[in-house]
């Protein structure tokens, strides 16, 4: 299982130094905000599941393919 709130401090620091990359901080905030409400229902999911639960959000969300392809990567960058 993954420890939310361990990645969710992880986005938090690569936050911090991404200041100046308005792509990167898209991305971080965007997983940053479904880890935070996963982590606010006491959800446990593994990698594989937490991945699915934000693809499963583009269609919502409508997504460009650029923005979704930011959040993926950085997703399976920091995991």
């Amino acid at each position: 299982m993954i420890d939310l709130k361990t990645l969710s401090d992880q986005l938090l620091q690569l936050e911090s130094v991404s200041l100046d990359n308005p792509d990167q901080l898209f991305a971080i905030s965007y997983i940053r905000g479904h880890i935070d409400l996963l982590h606010s229902q006491d959800a446990e999911l593994d990698n594989d599941q937490l991945a699915n639960e934000i693809s499963e959000s583009f269609k919502t969300d409508k997504m460009s393919d650029t923005d979704q392809s930011l959040v993926l990567a950085l997703l399976k960058r920091i995991q």
